[in-house]
């Protein structure tokens, strides 16, 4: 999923300095850019930012005063994770009691801002799954997060370097790691028969052997292929299954 950012520098060269480094990530994307605090207020209720690399002296109205006005009326819940950004170290307790993700100093290092994305990122990955209704599950399909019942998931596959979720409504491309789908799902109805296959075992219709110890698992519904069961899989499937 694009990582939406809003960058706030008055400095002209210092915001093209950060902007050229955030360009390199394919998954981040600037949506807004202020030169002052007034123009922050309007692109934070315009945009609704993931991220915000935050100048904090800026003229017209600072840029802590523009975020800490938005709160204000919109709420902390709403409010986008936050980098300060500043070539003063006096911040650093603002940065801190506003819960600032990252505090990055000017000049910029290229590194450290890399960090700095690695951290935002993070950091969305666990508020969007904190924010999932009970019982669901987030999956992130790289343009926006789909809202599951787990029930619903048939099987997942890893295909290079992205997973595809079998649904009941259809195939969901994902770049999230089949390990963590796996991890996300335990105390579920899901095993892992294959290092490349996440199988929801209420789905099962029949279990054929192949060759040397390994299965291939015939799902309910036809129109899915069969699944692989690797040997070191076979036995953890039948005992699940309450059968040998």
């Amino acid at each position: 999923m694009k990582l939406r950012a809003i960058v706030a520098e008055d400095e002209p060269l210092a915001r093209e300095e950060l902007l050229e480094v955030l360009a390199r990530d394919p998954e981040v994307v600037v949506v807004g850019e202020a030169e002052d605090g007034e123009m922050l207020f309007d692109l934070l209720s315009r945009h609704r930012p993931d991220a915000l690399f935050l100048d904090i002296e800026m003229p017209r109205r600072s840029g802590l005063q523009a975020l800490e006005r938005w709160i204000a009326r919109h709420g902390a819940e709403a409010a986008p994770l936050v980098v300060f950004t500043t070539a003063y170290e006096r911040y650093a307790l603002e940065a801190f009691n506003l819960e600032a993700v990252d505090y990055l100093l000017k000049p910029y290092d290229a590194a450290r801002v890399e960090r700095a994305l690695r951290r935002l990122k993070a950091r969305l990955r666990e508020r969007s799954t904190s924010s999932a209704p009970a019982g669901k599950l987030l999956v992130d399909d790289g343009e926006r997060y789909v809202v599951l019942d787990p029930k619903e998931i048939l099987y997942a596959e890893r295909k290079e370097r992205e997973i595809v979720v079998h649904t009941l409504r259809g195939p969901i491309r994902s770049r999230m790691a089949l390990a963590e789908l796996e991890e996300r799902l335990q105390g579920g109805p899901f095993l892992r028969v294959h290092r490349s296959f996440l199988l929801n075992l209420d789905y099962v219709d029949s279990i054929e052997p192949w060759a040397n110890g390994a299965y291939t698992v015939y799902l309910k519904d036809a129109n899915h292929p069969p699944i692989p069961v690797s040997r070191g899989a076979a036995k953890a499937l039948f005992d699940r299954l309450g059968r040998r």
